[in-house]
């Protein structure tokens, strides 16, 4: 797992971008970062292995302030840093991020606290725990505010690494944060479009797919209860339930 994620903060396609490579899919979102401070691709966030839920977004935002892993870390750095950031240090109480002076910010990740109570609805725990009830994978790992360069190097990105991260994970829910998102995945699996895909085969393993709106998105209907029927929903809270 460390060689993969070494794989994906190295990602050569980065070089070949900060070094004028104008036709590469990757040049728009890595020039959009600053060079001299530039942040690696986000693998993954949480227990890969292990979390029962895997959300699935279309890319990482950024905050240029946070202390987020660069060239200078270690792979034992990063792996921490990615396998621990809700439990660790680098998070406090789950919504607020180290900054680069060690203090954390003031400002809550907004993404975060949305996303638990989405998994919430099909995972009914008394409490979500990011990192180990549910881990983060991005399709596109480069950081960018606003999907901006997303949609010209998504087809680059998850072929390189979207099964190989995937094989790592045992999650048999994965909740689809987005429309960018819904497509490309419905394409890239071949999934029929509907609101929720049970039992594909997925990295070699059968897993749930519900896709829904991304928390930032103006779409009104938000809630899993509110998209899926209730049979659908009682299935996979009962996929979940042998978890606790």
């Amino acid at each position: 797992m460390k060689r993969l994620l070494e794989k994906i903060s190295s990602c050569e396609n980065i070089k070949r971008c900060l070094e004028g490579d104008l036709r590469n899919p990757c040049y728009k979102i890595v020039t959009n970062q600053d060079k001299e401070n530039f942040q690696l691709p986000e693998p993954w966030n949480g227990d890969l292995e292990n979390a029962p839920v895997i959300i699935l977004g279309s890319n990482p935002s950024i905050n240029e302030d946070e202390m987020y892993p660069n060239d200078s870390w270690s792979i034992d750095e990063k792996f921490k840093f990615h396998s621990e950031r809700f439990s660790g240090k680098w998070t406090k109480d789950q919504k607020y991020v180290m900054l680069k002076d060690g203090s954390y910010d003031t400002k809550a990740v907004r993404f975060w606290s949305s996303v638990k109570n989405r998994v919430k609805e099909i995972y009914l725990k008394d409490e979500i725990i990011l990192g180990d009830d549910l881990c983060m994978i991005e399709i596109v790992k480069c950081k960018s505010r606003k999907e901006y360069g997303v949609k010209e190097c998504m087809s680059e990105c998850s072929q390189k690494y979207m099964n190989n991260i995937l094989n790592f994970s045992n999650a048999e829910v994965i909740l689809c944060l987005g429309k960018v998102a819904e497509i490309f995945v419905k394409d890239f699996y071949k999934l029929e479009d509907k609101k929720v895909v049970e039992d594909v085969e997925i990295a070699g393993k059968k897993r749930t797919v519900i896709f829904i709106p991304h928390p930032s998105s103006f779409v009104k209907v938000k809630k899993i209860v509110n998209l899926l029927n209730e049979e659908e929903i009682l299935r996979v809270q009962m996929k979940l339930k042998k978890y606790f």
